[in-house]
């Protein structure tokens, strides 16, 4: 949501930069003219009424937020090289079991203790989960290492029989020193390999590393802003920081799984008793002994320091595919940096347990499938959910959030959800409404009303809870405290005092959903929440989670309550995209001159008052604790992860290592957990709310099996042209991730937009799952409306949208039930094609709509790629309806003046479509349509899904399954329960697109077709009027000949 380069909204930007608006309605003029306060007619140690302005309010000394800068392990050229000087593990005791074996790991020399303190006894087991899935186990033989609990995230289910012809991969070790690999045994693809490279396994430090292939493709490891493969010389740190978008930076969310592809020629293939020379050997010598295969239950043992496997090599499971995939997931919670070298990827992980799952694919949708499977598939959305949300921090009363609204409507741009940041709060108060601002009956009924018309209404809630101070007590009527103090919900200090820190609403507490008070205090607080406001979803903010200060430094300090942010909120955003100089000249040069002044005025003033600066760091608690292996160093971990918040402190904009939850569970071990915890206790406060409704949640910080209750958006974006292509790679990631209700905001979020920008922003959103425009406090109003072309470009793009819901709907209840992405990279659909592995400009919405955006400034045209055309793939423009002349393995120039986005159907396909609406409701309603898009063979297939679009437990659901062979058109329906009322609107049309010559006849039924028309330019073949029946209350047969 926001970051501290705070800015305020003044109103004479507007003026200055001679902005227009594309209509002439006025904004309300009870906005709030002091954007440095929290509220403009708030008191001063108030919560329940405001009196008095907030101005000369204390805020959040700047001392409490200055970390002690750690240096990052992986940029220090001094630091030790772990695998150089530890001695590695020994195998023994090793026994086998129906599913796979265990075996003990003893240290083989002196510890090394180089980041922490060496674990000497270890133990190993090795499950035959599926016949895809192999799951590897160390864990310290007393078990007193961190581990992810089942109860809050599952580990992945192995199935409950399976045989050994059924497995596609093999286990082999070498016992001294202590090493494994893993090998596809289809393709003889050595898939993951810690040969030379020795583990290392110390309290506060693991590391483990695989030989990598040479040129190798990797994606994943997040959350990150980066292109779609990652490059062979990287460093990904995975820790959940409240972080604006900082390119390559460890963001909001925890994801340590990556996909790796590789094509022919191109890996490491077991051949006989040889090991490829191209194996890397970073940190020692490799020691001869004795090696141990596991090919399923068969199991054999020789001397060697090598593996023995088949000789022969395919190019694939399949034996016809020149590339193949496969996936690794490192199941953690634990604080890591993950090294992408030339030749070798390695885990440094600051504690825990290695807990480690191969997927051995072979193709990247297989892979991606497997994952999400195994750690939960995405939850099913609401229907509503995929129209279009609008929001902004700055709505600053009820009156501009109404005129939002009104001005959709005046505009005729789809309005589906209305969303507000932090300031319909109480002096930004979770739980709470500004009684001034937003009044909570007139909110009601707005909210109510927006209901009944078929809108939505959507509140921020972040993470930490407002802290009162005691002693005052007008302050210490929050009762939202008071009852998690009561059910003992907040997270501690070692000493067992709470833990206070600094967010929005001054000093704040934070929820311990280690508790067992604290769902019960969520779901209270969800249910009383209602009754103010008629919500239809919930955003999760601020859930990394973040503190504005290092440290519990809120203890000592109650008193000052409430307290702002230790940041100066107010100002004027300068800030606007590349080429804004040249498409807004005379703009552009009032801008730079006004920035240059505040620059300058800012420069002297801090001249003046310099900023203060704490080498210690305000620690109330020892970060040297005693753990179970020796002395460990909380808060300041030997190995530093490259955290790029705050001086690399990881108590920099987030709750301090040490701080405790129930049963003494460390913040150190289970930060980034934080907000997928918080995420289940709201879906499950939203069911006991409303028990059969799907709950829809947008969470900022996620984890591995997130999708199963939540989708994300990707945070605190820039308005910026490199951000909007950014979007891209990251949605990929997240449909790889099992989160595939993604969207970013619209237009950026910090800095002013322009009307180009914006025009194009709006269209390629359109074609994400979730669809939001929002903006920060201080910039410029991006709403659509506000430029005539971005109005237009936008109910164009939304047009398209709104009529393909059904379409986007069938996808996810695909995704829900396999896994399947539902926005796709090119490299997932065509494998076999090497030129499209960092393809990321354009995106396959499921696998039959390509979209190619303009993704820079001052053009009229676009470049992309015609994927499969070389092997007879044909594609149509979704425009003309006329077939690609397109050239295999060559950029194609496509024009795209201002307002067009390109679109392409590929053949071989059916889109289902309805007749576009203000809302979803009233597209839902439209008459069905189809667009049919031929093969080169005359075959196409397609699917519908229908159910209320509601309930988590569906009474009655229908799958309609369409095919095409022959000149025939089939629908098949697969009803459940009762007809539902989508299935009985009138079908309008039949589109048909690579028709090659005029029908003689046209039947539907066994009926002659009367209104049928024939476009001998195009190819395409439209049948009407088939009358006013359900479409998809039986089944039917289109026949031409």
């Amino acid at each position: 949501m926001k970051f501290s380069s705070l800015a305020g909204l003044l109103g004479a930007q507007a003026s200055l930069l001679g902005y227009t608006f594309a209509h002439s309605s006025s904004s309300s003029s009870s906005s709030s003219s002091t954007p440095c306060t929290a509220d403009n007619t708030g008191g001063s140690g108030t919560s329940g009424s405001e009196t008095t302005p907030y101005a000369p309010q204390k805020t959040v000394e700047q001392w409490k937020t200055i970390g002690v800068a750690q240096n990052a392990t992986v940029n220090n050229n001094t630091a030790p090289l772990a695998g150089l000087i530890c001695p590695g593990y020994t195998l023994s005791n090793l026994v086998h079991n129906t599913r796979g074996l265990s075996a003990g790991l003893t240290l083989a020399g002196e510890g090394c203790n180089v980041y922490g303190n060496d674990i000497k006894e270890l133990v190993l087991s090795v499950s035959y989960e599926t016949k895809s899935r192999v799951h590897v186990k160390i864990v310290d033989a007393g078990e007193k290492q961190w581990q992810v609990p089942e109860e809050i995230a599952p580990s992945p289910e192995p199935l409950e029989e399976l045989s050994e012809d059924e497995l596609d991969y093999s286990f082999s070790y070498t016992a001294q020193p202590f090493a494994f690999w893993i090998t596809r045994t289809s393709d003889a693809q050595i898939l993951f390999d810690t040969r030379t490279h020795p583990l290392v396994f110390e309290d506060q430090f693991i590391q483990l590393t695989t030989n990598m292939v040479q040129d190798y493709n990797v994606y994943g490891l997040g959350e990150t802003i980066a292109g779609w493969r990652i490059g062979n010389n990287a460093t990904r740190t995975i820790y959940a920081a409240d972080i604006g978008d900082v390119v390559d930076a460890n963001l909001y969310g925890y994801h340590p799984f990556y996909l790796e592809q590789r094509f022919e020629g191109q890996g490491f293939e077991s051949s006989g008793d040889a090991l490829s020379s191209s194996i890397a050997i970073e940190e020692g010598p490799c020691t001869t002994s004795t090696t141990v295969k596991h090919n399923g239950f068969a199991r054999r043992e020789k001397e060697s320091s090598t593996t023995s496997a088949a000789s022969s090599k395919a190019t694939s499971s399949a034996g016809d595919s020149s590339s193949s995939a496969h996936g690794v997931f490192l199941r953690s919670s634990n604080d890591m940096d993950v090294l992408l070298r030339e030749d070798y990827l390695q885990y440094r992980i600051t504690g825990g347990i290695l807990d480690l799952y191969i997927y051995t694919g072979p193709t990247p949708l297989t892979v991606t499938q497997q994952y999400v499977q195994s750690i939960g598939l995405p939850a099913m959305q609401q229907y509503w959910t995929f129209g279009f949300h609008q929001c902004r921090w700055g709505y600053s009363n009820l009156s501009e959030l109404v005129d939002v609204v009104e001005s959709f409507k005046e505009f005729g741009i789809p309005l589906e959800t209305i969303w507000t940041d932090i300031d319909y709060m109480d002096f930004w108060k979770d739980w709470t409404v500004s009684p001034n601002r937003y009044p909570a009956d007139e909110f009601l009924a707005f909210t109510e009303g927006l209901r009944s018309g078929g809108q939505h209404y959507v509140p921020i809630v972040d993470a930490a809870i407002y802290r009162p101070d005691p002693n005052n007590a007008t302050d210490s009527e929050y009762e939202s405290y008071y009852r998690g103090h009561e059910l003992d919900a907040w997270i501690k200090n070692p000493d067992g005092t709470e833990y206070v820190g600094a967010v929005w609403p001054g000093y704040t507490v934070f929820p311990d959903f280690f508790a067992n008070g604290t769902q019960t205090y969520w779901t209270e607080a969800l249910v009383n929440f209602s009754k103010l406001v008629d919500y239809s979803g919930i955003w999760l903010d601020m859930n990394e989670v973040s503190s504005f200060c290092v440290g519990s430094c809120g203890s000592n300090d109650l008193g000052s309550q409430p307290i702002l942010p230790p940041f100066a909120l107010g100002g004027v955003s300068y800030d606007y995209p590349e080429g804004f100089n040249v498409s807004n000249a005379t703009e552009a040069a009032a801008v730079s001159s006004a920035s240059a002044a505040a620059a300058a005025s800012a420069s002297a003033s801090s001249l003046a008052s310099p900023s203060p600066t704490n080498t210690v760091g305000p620690t109330v608690y020892a970060p040297e604790i005693e753990g179970p292996y020796g002395t460990e160093n909380i808060n300041y971990p030997p190995y530093a992860i490259h955290n790029w918040q705050q001086n690399g402190d990881l108590a920099g904009h987030a709750v301090s290592p040490n701080a405790t939850h129930a049963n003494g569970i460390r913040e150190y071990d289970v930060h980034s957990l934080f907000g997928y915890m918080e995420t289940i206790a709201t879906y499950n406060g939203l069911l006991e709310h409303k028990p059969n409704e799907r709950p829809f949640i947008i969470s900022r910080s996620t984890y591995p099996g997130s999708g199963k209750y939540a989708g994300h958006w990707g945070g605190d974006n820039y308005s910026k042209w490199a951000y909007m292509a950014f979007s891209i790679p990251q949605a990929f990631m997240f449909q790889m991730f099992g989160i595939p209700m993604f969207g970013v905001d619209t237009c950026g979020f910090a800095g002013n937009t322009d009307e180009e920008l914006c025009n194009r922003w709006m269209q390629l959103s359109a074609f994400f799952p979730f669809y939001r425009n929002h903006n920060t406090l201080g910039a410029l109003s991006q709403e659509p409306y506000r430029w005539a072309s971005v109005a237009e470009a936008s109910k164009t793009a939304m047009k398209i949208r709104y009529s393909l819901l059904p379409y986007m709907y069938t996808l996810f209840y695909e995704a829900s039930k396999t896994g399947a992405p539902v926005m796709n990279p090119l490299s997932f659909l065509w494998p076999n094609d090497a030129s499209l592995v960092a393809a990321d400009r354009q995106f396959v919405l499921g696998e039959a709509l390509m979209v190619t955006p303009v993704l820079e400034p001052d053009v009229d045209y676009t470049m992309g790629v015609f994927p499969g055309v070389a092997n007879g793939e044909v594609w149509y423009d979704w425009y003309t309806h006329a077939k690609v002349d397109a050239v295999a393995g060559q950029n194609t120039t496509i024009p795209a003046p201002l307002g067009h986005i390109p679109l392409f159907v590929r053949g071989g396909y059916i889109l289902p479509m309805q007749t576009p609406g203000y809302t979803t409701d009233e597209a839902r309603n439209g008459t069905w349509s189809l667009l049919v898009a031929l093969d080169s063979e005359g075959s196409a297939e397609g699917e519908i899904y229908l159910d209320d679009g509601v309930s988590v437990e569906q009474e009655s659901t229908e799958v309609i399954r369409l095919s095409v062979a022959s000149g025939s058109l089939k629908a098949s329906t697969e009803i459940t329960g009762s007809v539902l009322p989508q299935a009985e609107i009138a079908l309008e049309k039949i589109t048909i697109l690579g028709i090659t010559s005029k029908p003689k006849s046209v039947s539907f039924n066994g009926k002659s077709c009367e209104s049928v028309c024939f476009n001998s330019t195009s190819g395409e073949l439209i049948i009407s009027e088939f009358g006013n029946a359900g479409v998809w209350v039986q089944d039917w047969t289109l026949e031409w000949q």
